[in-house]
């Protein structure tokens, strides 16, 4: 008996599900996860079907239209996950939605690429053949290298191959001496690239036990806690991935390896795609880089179980994997895992909840964990295997710290010490390499006025503009607002504008010139626009093609390969606060002591890990509005909440102005953050708004900018 009615979530924000009838005709292929499509209003709407009923007390019910696609396209498990993500960051489950399925997906618009082929006909005798190469030579060339292949080829291929037109083909087709097919084909974004089987190393003492108690987790996954992996630098993570991961597919089950940010996913991709070469087809890739084609087949590849493994930034902890049974977080420390836009997720954490959905392990790796998961593997909630040292006894980089407060008073702000400069030019006299590492893009932080000492700042929000010379432009990195270099300062009239600052367009020039014979390259998200820019920039790195390489965050990853061949490396920190505690932690080593230090430091003050955080902002075009709504907000808050959740006041956002919107904070915090994360959900549905005035709510805040 086929259920009568399906809820559907509709691909709008309107904060409520739908009840529609089922067709007769659609009976067999209305289920749980499907896309349907339905008439709303006026209009259709694209949804997905979360539950099936008997019975509805909705009134004017309406049929659905059509289904899209052949069967679910969402597990139960995942649609368990849309729920648990939407209550707790705060969020509608519409906007959930929105990520679990990329809008190739979600909008069907994509289909698969087709192409033609074409093979020979019935089989054609030598007399045959003969007596077409006097009468038209070029059709018999191309009968016979078609004969020879004994396959269907594809048609654009044999024509350029043989160098014919397509009058050719169309010729034997019409004397049916060959057979034209159209057949889809997958858009595959590694295809011409070779991936040379590697064979797995074997572990070390310390490799070997830490892997044990993965495996023991992974054979009984009902009974696991999630694993922190917590190994130095270049002490052999990922080959105790690739060994979890074997391991996982020998009981015929599936795994998730997710990586920062899309920096990571080439080279990731080559070491995995290699250490499985005899099944790298069952290897996925899902990044941001993908185009709608590619990022199309590689999830139909996932979703209809040809893909074993998948690679993939943040919104890959959705692949739409069957029998999941392990899920990999690499660097699970880095702040790109957390989403700055609804849903406000933190990949790490969607992760771990979805691990205990589907019965999989959970493996979170880092030499520097986050203080939250550090502090789950103190109190036992998280398991902890440790690796202490590097494989093939290398030794761990040493760190010198500079105190720039001693530099010649001379130059206001030195790119390159003394002893820095030395050093890279004792490296490059040993033809090795040195990788410069600065958390500022551009060539100048901004443009002053050396009179009125006022900035050029950006109209919409409450930053200095960065100056560029490769573009000879002003740019704002929040809003992307551009604007031309003045010749004089706009506030006082004087040709009195100074460049104050560097960043790294500045570093490289600067760099070139010190050292000319030397080859540099920058490496940042101004240089790495074109797709294949940061592959080919890391392929050439490794080569040995760049002898200084420059970048901000993007390199962070390859500076933690310093010193793992034969060469010890160094790490040089430039610094006017050289004493700081956190400098001088990470200058010896001593991750134990910087997070008995922060830990105390956040206990004290009720911060993460201890407490959770919701930060709220409230924005709006017009300053006034914004402030009296936040305040208002506030006070409905504070007379809502229980006594054990801290409110805080509201008060302008430290980046006060944002892409021409006004901004204010109120920080919450508290331990029960689901009844917390219903409470402000509640609160906000219950005040009415100004028109211009939103409010964005952020669970586990990462910046509070």
């Amino acid at each position: 008996m086929h259920s009568k009615f399906a809820r559907v979530i509709i691909d709008r924000a309107i904060r409520r599900e739908l009840d529609y009838a089922i067709p007769e005709l659609l009976s067999e292929r209305v289920s749980v996860g499907a896309r349907v499509r339905v008439p709303f209003r006026d209009h259709r709407a694209l949804a997905t079907v979360v539950t099936l009923l008997e019975e509805t007390n909705a009134k004017g019910i309406r049929e659905i239209e059509a289904v899209i696609g052949e069967g679910p396209t969402l597990s139960k498990s995942l649609l368990e996950l849309a729920r648990w993500i939407s209550n707790y960051y705060c969020c509608p489950i519409e906007t959930v939605m929105r990520s679990l399925l990329p809008q190739v997906i979600r909008k069907a618009e994509v289909g698969w690429k087709k192409q033609q082929f074409v093979e020979s006909g019935a089989a054609q005798s030598p007399e045959t053949i003969e007596a077409l190469r006097r009468r038209a030579p070029r059709q018999a060339e191309l009968l016979a290298e078609l004969n020879k292949a004994n396959a269907p080829l594809p048609v654009a291929e044999i024509l350029r191959l043989l160098s014919l037109n397509a009058a050719t083909l169309r010729a034997l087709a019409k004397r049916g001496l060959v057979k034209i097919t159209e057949r889809a084909v997958v858009r595959d974004p590694h295809a011409g690239e070779e991936f040379v089987p590697a064979p797995e190393l074997v572990l070390n003492e310390e490799q070997t036990a830490a892997f044990a108690e993965i495996a023991r987790a992974i054979a009984s996954p009902e009974t696991a806690r999630p694993i922190l992996l917590h190994g130095v630098t270049g002490s052999g993570k990922t080959e105790i991935y690739l060994h979890a991961i074997r391991e996982t597919l020998k009981r015929d089950r599936t795994a998730i390896v997710l990586v920062p940010e899309i920096s990571l996913t080439p080279q990731t991709v080559e070491r995995f795609k290699s250490r499985f070469a005899e099944s790298q087809n069952t290897v996925a890739v899902l990044h941001s880089h993908l185009s709608e084609g590619e990022r199309h087949d590689e999830w139909h590849k996932i979703h209809s179980g040809r893909a074993h493994i998948v690679i993939g930034a943040r919104s890959a902890v959705f692949a739409p994997l069957k029998n999941l049974g392990l899920i990999v977080v690499d660097e699970e420390h880095e702040t790109s895992y957390k989403q700055e836009e609804a849903p406000r997720y933190h990949a790490r954490d969607v992760a771990v909840v979805r691990s205990k959905i589907e019965k999989a392990i959970v493996l979170l790796g880092s030499a520097t964990p986050s203080l939250e998961s550090y502090q789950n593997a103190l109190t036992k909630k998280y398991q902890l295997a440790t690796l202490t040292q590097r494989v093939d006894n290398c030794q761990m980089p040493v760190i010198r710290v500079i105190d720039l407060r001693q530099e010649a008073r001379s130059e206001r702000a030195p790119i390159l010490s003394e002893k820095l400069r030395n050093a890279i030019a004792a490296r490059i006299a040993k033809r090795e390499q040195t990788i410069l590492f600065l958390n500022r893009r551009g060539f100048s932080t901004s443009l002053l006025c050396s009179k009125c000492g006022k900035a050029r700042d950006c109209p919409n929000c409450s930053v200095a503009l960065t100056f560029h010379r490769s573009m000879s432009r002003l740019n704002c990195h929040l809003c992307g607002h551009t604007a031309a270099v003045p010749k004089k300062c706009p506030e006082c009239g004087q040709e009195a504008l100074i460049y104050v600052g560097f960043g790294t367009e500045k570093v490289e020039s600067f760099v070139g010139q010190v050292f000319p014979n030397a080859i540099v390259k920058r490496m940042d998200a101004d240089s790495m626009s074109r797709k294949e820019a940061y592959r080919e920039t890391l392929r050439a790195f490794r080569a040995g093609k760049i002898d200084i390489l420059v970048g901000t965050q993007m390199i962070a990853q390859v500076a933690g390969r310093a010193g793992r061949g034969e060469t010890p490396g160094e790490v040089f920190v430039q610094s006017y606060t050289p004493f700081s505690p956190s400098i001088q932690f990470a200058r010896h080593h001593d991750f134990a002591g910087y997070v008995e230090q922060e830990l105390e430091f956040r206990e004290r003050c009720d911060f993460p890990p201890f407490k959770h955080a919701i930060l709220l902002t409230i924005h709006s075009a017009h300053r006034e509005r914004g402030k009296f709504s936040a305040e208002t907000l506030r006070r409905k808050l504070r007379e809502a909440l229980p006594d054990e959740f801290s409110v805080g006041e509201a008060a302008p956002a430290p980046l006060e102005k944002l892409q021409g919107q006004f901004r204010f904070h109120i920080l919450l915090r508290g331990n029960a953050i689901m009844r917390l994360s219903r409470l402000i959900r509640e609160t906000l549905d219950k005040l009415p708004l100004p028109e211009d005035v939103a409010v964005a709510v952020d669970v586990d805040p990462y910046q509070l900018l």
